[in-house]
């Protein structure tokens, strides 16, 4: 800023918010049905501890809350990017893709983008990435732009390269998963570059720099006090007239705390006149406007 360099964004807004969402979560699975069994029977429950195990059978969807998360980001002139995981290793074995497309068929409506949230070791490994973008664009019904992998697992520049390849115009794995921040020093999208290869990598990334479970689970910060944080990281972002990239889960929203602190964040930036959108519309206009 100081040399006179100055972004500007659509409808005179001051800096960009890519709002993202990973479905790690659709089921209960089988041991998450029983820990909370045991939990109602160790509260003396006993009535509640034996209907959940009477649910540990069933596939119904009670983190399916997409359409509410829609309908308030709403309310804030936001719309966002849903990254949907394709299970094929055991402990991504939540839900099946095929199940989620009546909720797909509600982001694409709503005007929001779908991407994929590639698996633990994915990041490694371009025919798993390839095989299961393939199959998410079928349930989907479209041809898939952005990838984040999960745990935010990553190898520089090995998966940015592997990402190019397979098709993905962006990524927004890059980030802290233990603490808020800018890993790469970074509030800008950017292209990475090949130090070996001496080449820049035809893939833009979107660094990631507030995550709900940094601050609860990493940081070990109750959401309710983490306020202070979270506006120190947004208001750095805005200083530099940069694109803020935020990630809450859709299971953590039903906890209050945490969607209170979402709608906090949310208000705060559409106060502060930030563009509150999709990662595909981010980089849509990045790649228009300040091409690299």
């Amino acid at each position: 800023m100081e040399d006179g360099c100055k972004f500007e964004y659509p409808d005179g807004a001051h800096f960009g918010v890519c709002i993202t969402h990973d479905i790690d979560l659709a089921v209960q699975v089988c041991r998450e049905k029983l820990k909370l069994a045991l939990k109602s029977f160790s509260n003396s429950d006993f009535r509640e501890g034996i209907e959940k195990l009477g649910q540990m059978r069933s596939r119904k969807l009670p983190y399916c809350n997409i359409n509410s998360i829609i309908k308030m980001e709403s309310e804030f002139g936001a719309t966002s990017t849903f990254f949907f995981l394709v299970g094929s290793e055991r402990e991504e074995e939540g839900y099946h893709i095929q199940d989620m497309a009546p909720e797909m068929g509600k982001i694409i409506d709503a005007g929001c983008e779908i991407g994929l949230h590639g698996g633990h070791s994915s990041y490694m490994d371009g025919q798993d990435i390839l095989a299961k973008k393939v199959a998410l664009e079928k349930v989907a019904g479209r041809v898939l732009k952005g990838y984040r992998n999960h745990y935010l697992r990553f190898k520089v520049p090995v998966t940015w390269d592997i990402l190019s390849k397979t098709g993905f115009i962006y990524d927004t794995t890059f980030g802290y998963a233990d603490c808020l921040g800018f890993r790469n020093g970074m509030c800008h999208p950017f292209k990475p570059y090949d130090r070996v290869a001496e080449r820049e990598i035809d893939i833009l990334e979107l660094p990631l720099h507030i995550m709900d479970r940094t601050i609860d689970e990493y940081m070990r910060v109750d959401p309710e006090e983490a306020w202070p944080l979270v506006k120190r990281i947004v208001d750095s972002v805005e200083a530099c007239n940069g694109v803020l990239t935020v990630l809450w889960h859709n299971d953590s929203l039903l906890e209050s705390a945490n969607e209170k602190l979402f709608r906090k964040l949310l208000g705060y930036c559409q106060e502060r006149k930030a563009w509150l959108t999709s990662c595909a519309r981010i980089v849509e206009f990045w790649k228009r406007s300040y091409p690299q």
